[in-house]
């Protein structure tokens, strides 16, 4: 039945209450300057992503069991197009400018344009592009070519995601400098943050971009391609910024303690690479 759905849209808006309830006073906080101008955009996206995971969720209670099949794909692909790769792309995106702008890292009118130009990347060429997955269920011709044509827009985030990656390189070499040491403490973190970024670069971006193409997709899929495409991009996308949240959390809860980070850092590199010998050697070799 419907009790996972049900029950998973309950605990998110539960975790919408929780976080609504925590930024509540920065949204309604006064801007003196461009500073807090910055801090204050990244506060109101951040709030509008975390209503729209919760509301795109509930896409999937468009159809049930006795719904054309047409139907249910439609509103399938909302979740796994939409909700996966659209919103919480977004959100990722405005969590990790917030961390840098709170280390003092990125200037925060700044971070929330860029911030604002990556959503508007991602949201521009996800929605049309929703409908280059729609060829089993009676979507005309025209339709799916617009999909197909918005989809391959997944190459502007792929380089945007570049950069990405290469800046928090810069920030992780930064912090081994003598005057930054502070930013040592907040080290494991940085890393995650890189392997989100190459994950986006390669799980998301690149596998993705590799069944988009209509020639490709209407044979692949489905297939152990598009598995590779999913381990990658929800492993190193969504599983390694909780990783990164939680060990923020830890690590704010004491400031002054000292961190031993030899058994974090190596646990880190193992995961990664465990995932890349998986995708590389196992289902990507097989879905080609």
């Amino acid at each position: 039945g419907r009790f996972y759905q049900w029950f998973l849209f309950v605990g998110l808006l539960l975790w919408l209450a929780l976080m609504v309830n925590g930024v509540w006073p920065a949204l309604f906080s006064r801007q003196r300057d461009s500073a807090s101008r910055g801090q204050w955009h990244l506060v109101v996206m951040f709030t509008c992503a975390g209503v729209l995971i919760t509301v795109f969720w509930a896409s999937g209670f468009m159809y049930n069991a006795e719904s054309n099949l047409a139907v249910m794909d439609y509103w399938r692909f909302w979740i796994v197009h939409m909700w996966v790769e659209g919103i919480f792309e977004v959100f990722i995106t405005i969590v990790i400018a917030h961390f840098f702008v709170k280390l003092e890292v990125l200037d925060a009118e700044g971070a929330a344009g860029v911030a604002l130009f990556s959503t508007g990347v991602f949201l521009f060429g996800g929605i049309p592009g929703m409908y280059h997955h729609n060829y089993f269920s009676g979507t005309p011709t025209m339709i799916i070519a617009i999909g197909a044509c918005f989809s391959t827009l997944e190459v502007c985030p792929l380089a945007l995601m570049g950069f990405e990656a290469n800046e928090y390189w810069t920030v992780q070499k930064a912090s081994q400098e003598p005057g930054a040491q502070w930013l040592k403490k907040y080290g494991p973190i940085i890393d995650c943050f890189i392997y989100v970024a190459f994950w986006n670069l390669v799980g998301a971006g690149f596998l993705g971009f590799i069944i988009n193409p209509p020639v490709s997709l209407y044979y692949m899929q489905g297939g152990y391609l598009t598995l590779a495409h999913s381990h990658g991009a929800l492993w190193g996308v969504y599983g390694m910024l909780a990783l990164a949240l939680v060990l923020l959390v830890v690590r704010l809860a004491d400031l002054r303690a000292k961190w031993s980070t030899w058994t974090v850092d190596w646990g880190l590199r193992l995961m990664n690479l465990g995932m890349v010998l998986q995708i590389f050697l196992s289902i990507f070799p097989i879905g080609m």
